[in-house]
């Protein structure tokens, strides 16, 4: 039998407790049944490291309808689970977004952060004032005045969110010879809005999905989450939201510490900060783009 053994940042420079996440949450998956997921072995805090079943398979480069199905029977389960449990020992996922207010307030410090560096970078300071700024200022107002009321300022009530792990989607799960899908990486686990699980889902630079299975997510899960009244009307109002987070998160290249991570977990020596920046550039841009359109058909639908 092989196994796979985690490296995990020390909390002195990373001070969320990812190895306990991930740990806990494939614990009590485990527990309760969920197979698609690997079996947790052994943890060892001081060394941050954690040891696990090791899962044959590839990458899914390019969803087909099965897998889809498979994501959306997987989300099923966590919400099915986040029914069953008290869940008051499980933490709120990383970077949830509770609310418009913090979901606003999350975009906002990703902006002053880039910002910061845009007297290093000329063509950042461009993009910023010119693309995204304007764009954003009519995206807040116009999503912050669709939001539902009840969670506009205030967090979402509990019975109304979902366990989820964060970082759901494609890439970052492996796919067996058999069409099976295992899912990974559960280190910013916790309670969150389906609404982000969902959102980010399509959003995901690295999701690739086309139009006929992104409606087929979007379908999957309004009905999952029927039972919230107000669940469809934060997504609409959510939508522009993410695809502007996004369009900032692309551009981690141009955060010092968060490029040296990135040359770190590239590993080659030929790592080209400035290739990299172009080519996140141009996602970012894309993401703008994505995001007028969303808003169009948002205001005239």
């Amino acid at each position: 039998k092989s196994y796979v053994l985690k490296h995990y940042p020390d909390q002195l420079v990373d001070n969320r407790p990812r190895l306990e996440t991930e740990f806990k949450a494939l614990q009590m998956l485990c527990e309760h049944g969920i197979k698609n997921v690997p079996q947790p072995i052994e943890k060892n805090y001081d060394l941050n490291l954690g040891l696990y079943e090791w899962i044959n398979g590839k990458k899914v480069d390019k969803p087909i309808v099965g897998d889809l199905d498979q994501a959306v029977q997987f989300a099923e389960k966590l919400y099915i689970l986040s029914k069953q449990i008290d869940g008051n020992h499980i933490g709120i996922a990383s970077e949830a977004c509770l609310s418009a207010y913090e979901l606003v307030s999350q975009i906002e410090n990703r902006y002053s952060r880039l910002n910061a560096q845009s007297n290093e970078h000329m063509e950042l300071a461009i993009f910023l004032e010119e693309v995204f700024d304007p764009l954003w200022k009519k995206v807040k107002n116009e999503s912050t005045s669709l939001w539902p009321e009840e969670s506009r300022m205030q967090n979402l009530p509990r019975n109304k969110q979902t366990l989820s792990s964060s970082d759901f989607g494609f890439h970052n799960c492996v796919k067996a010879s058999d069409g099976s899908l295992t899912f990974l990486d559960f280190d910013y686990f916790g309670w969150d809005d389906p609404v982000k699980l969902t959102a980010d889902f399509i959003w995901h630079p690295a999701m690739n999905l086309n139009v006929e299975l992104e409606k087929k997510w979007n379908a999957a899960m309004l009905k999952l989450f029927s039972g919230d009244p107000y669940f469809e009307e934060r997504l609409n109002a959510a939508m522009p939201l993410y695809g502007m987070r996004w369009a900032l998160i692309v551009l981690n290249e141009f955060l010092p510490e968060l490029a040296q991570k990135r040359r770190d977990a590239d590993g080659s020596k030929e790592y080209d900060l400035e290739k990299r920046q172009r080519i996140q550039f141009k996602k970012a841009s894309q993401y703008c783009e994505r995001v007028k359109n969303t808003v169009f058909r948002l205001t005239f639908a």
